[in-house]
């Protein structure tokens, strides 16, 4: 069965709210978690496009996310920013 390709549009869309977040001082762990969430489910299946997140993460963010359980890290997103 194909893959669906990533919905370039919702990403490009969820970048711009980390940018926004992210310059105006209000991107804390839980809301970069919920973008890269949301990135995730975007991408569907292609996890290599929603690498872009970690431009906006800082390293304890990283270490934080890859501490947790695989499962949990796929979880269904919540809208942020």
């Amino acid at each position: 069965m194909k893959r669906r390709e990533p919905n370039w549009d919702e990403l490009g869309n969820i970048a711009g709210r980390a940018e926004a977040a992210q310059k105006a001082g209000r991107l804390d762990y839980d809301s970069w978690r919920s973008l890269v969430a949301e990135a995730d489910a975007a991408c569907n299946g292609y996890e290599q496009y929603s690498e872009f997140m970690s431009h906006y993460a800082t390293s304890e963010w990283l270490k934080r996310l890859f501490s947790e359980p695989k499962q949990k890290r796929t979880h269904k997103p919540k809208r942020a920013a």
